[in-house]
């Protein structure tokens, strides 16, 4: 097994976490033991700003409309897209590790809890399954809110799965920005793909904290 994390940048103005803190987060990424692809872009070269550019949509805000931009859910989205790209440029990876660039801000995240991690992903003989951990059990059909039937900040995907994944949540995205006129959290796009039973996606229980990685165990066949 070979594994390698992804993870991705771009700035957005006035966002609440600032440039400078996010760098300094990911500069903990550096000292984990394994590859890691660090993809820098700007959110009009994010795929769904495409889709969103000089039209009049909503978007979802909850109780942080700071935080929650349009912006904001563009580069979100975009999580699924670097995946893919990882996957065709990166052969030698049998597993992508996907890991938001701030993830360290997190309670009980630490380069030994993510090393850890990573030791029981080699050990593994064969991974197959999408795995993402999230909080609830079942999803909540939300739109205005977040779905935390996962937590999005990470997930393990077995390299062969990545341009399909990122596909079937662009459809169903994009759907739901031809159906409602309204683009929402990609956690809860996710929720959808996983319901359409397309993909062999495994939940697994966790929160935003260290149980992203220290809940995970590798189910044999």
């Amino acid at each position: 097994m070979k594994s390698t994390i992804v993870t991705g940048y771009v700035r957005i103005p006035d966002h609440p976490r600032s440039a400078d803190e996010y760098h300094r987060l990911a500069a903990n990424l550096r000292r984990v033991g394994a590859p890691t692809r660090t993809f820098m872009s700007e959110v009009g070269r994010c795929w769904l700003s495409t889709f969103v550019r000089d039209k009049t949509i909503t978007h979802a805000v909850d109780d942080n409309p700071r935080k929650n931009t349009l912006d904001y859910h563009i580069v979100q989205h975009q999580k699924t897209a670097w995946l893919a790209t990882a996957a065709e440029f990166g052969p030698a990876a049998d597993v992508l590790v996907w890991m938001d660039y701030g993830i360290f801000h997190q309670p009980g995240i630490t380069v030994d809890v993510i090393d850890e991690f990573l030791r029981r992903i080699e050990a593994a003989d064969k991974i197959d399954e999408i795995c993402i951990p999230g909080a609830w059990e079942r999803s909540s059909g939300y739109a205005d809110s977040p779905d935390w039937r996962f937590c999005g900040s990470s997930m393990i995907m077995p390299r062969a799965h990545a341009r399909t994944f990122h596909e079937a949540v662009k459809d169903v995205t994009l759907s739901r920005l031809a159906a409602t006129n309204h683009v929402t959290w990609e956690v809860n796009d996710w929720a959808v793909v996983e319901s359409l039973k397309v993909l062999p996606i495994r939940w697994y229980k966790a929160d935003h904290n260290q149980t992203q990685f220290t809940n995970w165990r590798h189910r044999v066949a």
